[in-house]
């Protein structure tokens, strides 16, 4: 994770924001995971057709606010 947030700083960095957005399943160990790494939940897309099949219902959206 430490990593991939490193991308995505340095991505910002050059082109701007400040916000890493990602959607998840609802699940306790995921959504502890991202937690832990500074995201917090904010909503739940619901899903259609071939999605729904593979994930069930909705997917938790979650962002993270790099100061």
């Amino acid at each position: 994770m430490k990593m991939a947030l490193e991308k995505v700083e340095q991505a910002q960095m050059m082109i701007g924001g400040k916000i890493v957005y990602l959607e998840c399943e609802d699940k306790p160990k995921l959504i502890d995971f991202y937690s832990n790494h500074g995201f917090v939940k904010f909503g739940k897309r619901e899903l259609t057709g071939s999605e729904k099949k593979e994930m069930g219902e909705y997917l938790v959206q979650m962002l993270r606010y790099r100061k």
